[in-house]
Order: structure tokens, then sequence, then C-alpha cells
């Protein structure tokens, strides 16, 4: 039994290590200031680590709150190192602005990281976001993360992220239920009464106006 253990977690890691060295590539490549942070995190096991977890168990309540900080485009470094020092907002701060400062686009395998850092500091849509990027994310083949991206992960995710009152995690809870995602049965009552709390807890959010768009 720890042979085939031993086999299955061998599997798990091979693709993420066989790429190793093309990720680091495309890091040296992008432009400063961001080239730093990206070689930083791409090396950083604990921000490694999270390519094999789930949002969802690495979520910590915390009383902090989120506030905006659109300097982290500018000055990602700095922003970084206060991600690396507990600010779940420098995190997620972060990930937002590698997906949308030009020139560098969305690279999933540092921005994963990232909002999984945030979501582990408390913050749910973090964990909403990291769980959303796992499965819609541009990645490297044999890159995509199989525990985050696995039906059950997905849905525990969502559900915890709404029961803290994110109101994107209701609504990507709610379209596992309107779709019936794999292993779960459809349901479109729950799928309503999942949308209408996203409009509870945000009504001008991009979750309510998704969900009945």
């Amino acid at each position: 039994m720890i042979r085939t253990a031993l086999a299955a977690l061998l599997l798990l890691l091979t693709p993420l290590t066989a790429t190793a060295k093309d990720t680091l590539s495309w890091a040296r490549d992008q432009p400063q200031p961001m080239r730093t942070v990206l070689l930083k995190i791409a090396k950083d096991p604990a921000f490694v680590a999270t390519l094999r977890q789930c949002p969802a168990t690495v979520y910590r309540r915390s009383n902090t709150t989120y506030r905006s900080d659109s300097s982290c485009a500018r000055k990602p470094n700095a922003c970084l190192n206060r991600c690396l020092k507990g600010d779940q907002s420098s995190c997620f701060n972060l990930a937002h602005a590698m997906q949308t400062a030009a020139p560098l686009e969305e690279e999933s395998q540092f921005t994963y990281p990232l909002f999984m850092r945030a979501c582990a500091l408390g913050n749910a849509n973090a964990c909403v976001n990291a769980a959303a990027t796992a499965r819609n994310g541009s990645w490297r083949p044999g890159t995509r993360p199989a525990q985050a991206t696995a039906p059950g992960c997905q849905l525990q995710t969502y559900t915890e992220a709404c029961t803290r009152g994110a109101a994107w995690g209701c609504f990507m809870e709610g379209n596992i239920y309107r779709d019936g995602a794999p292993g779960t049965r459809r349901n479109a009552a729950r799928a309503e009464a999942l949308y209408r709390r996203a409009c509870t807890l945000s009504p001008r959010s991009g979750a309510c106006k998704a969900a009945y768009r």
C-alpha cells in the first residue's frame, strides 16, 4: 500500500517538475520590475506547494479587511514583501496586477500561489479566485493543479467562500448546481437561492449581475 501511495505521489509531482525549467525561463524573459517577483514565487517552496493544495483546505478565518492597492503593478517587489509578511491584501492585489497590468499577460502558475496565500490569510474572495484560476486559467501542459480542479474541491471551496460572505463564491457554487457539475445533481432551486445570496451580499457586484444576465 505504501508503494502504491508513493507511485501516485510521483505521478502527481512529475508534471510540475518537468516544466519547472520552462517556468523559470518564462519568468526570466519578463520585463522588470515583475521579473524579480516571478522568479521569487517560482523558487519559493511554500508557493510551489500551493499547486498541490485545495483552496478550501488552506483557508483560515481572519478579521482583516481587504484593501485595494493599485501600486502593485508599479512596485510588485514591495507588494510581494508585504504579502510574505502576512498581508493578504498585498497577495491579492499583486495577483490581480499580474492578470491586468500590460505588458505582462496572466500567468496562472504565478497568480494561483498568490491567491492561495491570500486565501490562507483569510481572504475568502481569494479562495474563489484560486479555484477559478485552477480550473479556467492558462496553464502549461501538465501543470494544472489536479487537487484544486477536482469537483469536490471546487464545490467545497465555493461553499466555504459563500458561507464567509464572498458573493462570487455563491455565484460559482450556484453554477455548479445549475449545471449539475460532475459529482453534483442539478438543483435549480438551490442554484437560485445561491444567486439570491450573492445579490444580498453584494447587490452591485459583478456576481449578482452575472447571475441574472
